[in-house]
């Protein structure tokens, strides 16, 4: 057994015939209160020889063999570099660290077929330092420099609608600009010339057009009241939709025909959301807490440090957190999507009352707001941080999926938004853009 002590670094030879045992000097200190030590292990030659490194108390029973190694307190296997953090709390008598080469690299090496296999010793780095385990100044430093950045974002927000608002308001808007007939046309009128050209084709189209207006809206359906009626509301909706598009005159009025007359339609493509995806997102965060909590509970017990995937170079375990470092890095997601939440429901006050979220439907000025979806994507922000937090608990393949979830969910809806600020009529619902979603998660999963 060999000596190592605080900041020292230490070289020695491993090879596949003897296994080294190093012991940790400790102060008289250790023990006093919770430190945290990191032990770095840098191969110098032969990177491609697999080797354990196991951490445990001194004494009986000494795992120092490729049969007993994995009984260990804490182990893993390395090829060029490995860093193992340790708590005194949980090595109250000090710690020794043992080597262990393996005569075949191949099971660290992940199934690769060529590498160059070698008998030669390792020669290798070992230190031990102490880390800080007091992270109340970063910490606060950090949340302080999220919230002067969010604050700032929203105050340049806040100057530059307020002065556009006002510099709007003190030029006036003509009435034919701003009517929603007019100013937000979605196709150019043909040319004059090409018109002539295309008229008989037009007219030709146009009559085709009006035969299936009367076979799907036949007379006796202008004035049924029922079940039905949705859906001829729809089908009426789109035929004029057709027409308009034939003659290149299709403007956002026409795009707006449904959300206006149906509040199912309206509400499906816009309230349905902010009910929807919160709530599904409550229902995918629990099991997912409960499944990378259990991996990471596997993972202290056994010693198994190859479970989750951390660099625990950079990993600061604080608490149930190991990595808490990059788990507390996630409060900016949690407060920027707070701050966006807060930036919509400000500018939706300060919307003309006729454009309202809760009547703009009924306006005949401007597009049509539906904030819903907006903070939709407040909420998933929001969400994008919780899950991110779960992830670095126990990283892994399988539950990166819950990582990047929200991430795949945003991008859906920030589509999805920007399509239906032209065409309400017409943009997806939230149950179809669900179950889509849903699909894409599968093929993501396989």
């Amino acid at each position: 057994m060999f000596m190592i002590g605080l900041n020292e670094t230490v070289q020695t030879e491993v090879d596949s015939f003897t296994t080294k045992v190093f012991e940790f000097f400790a102060d008289k200190n250790y023990g006093n209160e919770e430190e945290i030590y990191l032990l770095t292990v840098d191969s110098i030659q032969n990177n491609e020889k697999c080797m354990y490194v196991a951490i445990n108390e001194p004494g009986c029973p000494w795992h120092d063999s490729v049969q007993t190694i994995q009984n260990s307190k804490l182990w893993a296997r390395i090829l060029k570099t490995g860093f193992f953090p340790i708590k005194s709390r949980d090595f109250p008598s000090g710690f020794t660290i043992t080597l262990v080469a393996l005569e075949d690299s191949s099971e660290c090496h992940g199934g690769k077929a060529h590498f160059e296999e070698s008998q030669d010793i390792k020669l290798i780095d070992i230190k031990i330092d102490r880390v800080r385990s007091n992270y109340g100044k970063p910490i606060s430093l950090s949340i302080i420099g999220i919230l002067s950045v969010a604050f700032i974002i929203a105050s340049i927000w806040h100057i530059t609608w307020h002065f556009w608002k006002k510099k709007l308001d003190d030029q006036g808007v003509c009435e034919d600009e701003y009517e929603m007939t007019a100013a937000d046309s979605l196709e150019n009128p043909c040319n004059v010339h090409e018109e002539k050209e295309k008229q008989e084709k037009l007219e030709e189209r146009c009559t085709l057009i009006d035969a299936l207006s009367e076979a799907l809206m036949p007379e006796h359906f202008k004035d049924f009241e029922g079940p039905d009626q949705k859906e001829m509301t729809r089908a009426e909706a789109a035929i004029k939709r057709l027409k308009k598009q034939q003659t290149g005159d299709l403007n956002l009025e026409d795009m707006s025909n449904c959300i206006k007359e149906n509040t199912w339609h309206r509400r499906s493509r816009s309230m349905t959301y902010l009910l929807l995806v919160p709530l599904l997102s409550l229902f995918y965060l629990i099991p997912s807490f409960q499944m990378v909590y259990s991996e990471f509970q596997r993972s202290a017990a056994t010693g198994d440090m190859e479970r989750c995937f951390l660099n625990f170079g950079c990993a600061r375990p604080w608490g149930i957190f190991p990595d808490f470092n990059h788990t507390i890095s996630n409060s900016g997601y949690i407060i920027f999507g707070i701050v966006f939440i807060a930036i919509v429901f400000y500018k939706s006050q300060g919307l003309p009352s006729e454009n309202r979220p809760d009547v703009d439907h009924k306006s005949t000025k401007g597009m049509i707001q539906q904030y819903s979806l907006f903070y939709t994507l407040g909420v998933c922000l929001i969400m994008q941080g919780a899950f991110s937090i779960i992830f670095h608990i126990c990283p892994s393949n399988v539950s990166l999926q819950f990582d990047t979830t929200m991430m795949y969910l945003m991008m859906i809806l920030v589509f999805i938004k920007t399509y239906q600020f032209r065409h309400p009529d017409t943009s997806a619902n939230a149950y179809s853009a669900m179950y889509s979603f849903c699909i894409l998660l599968f093929l993501e999963a396989v």
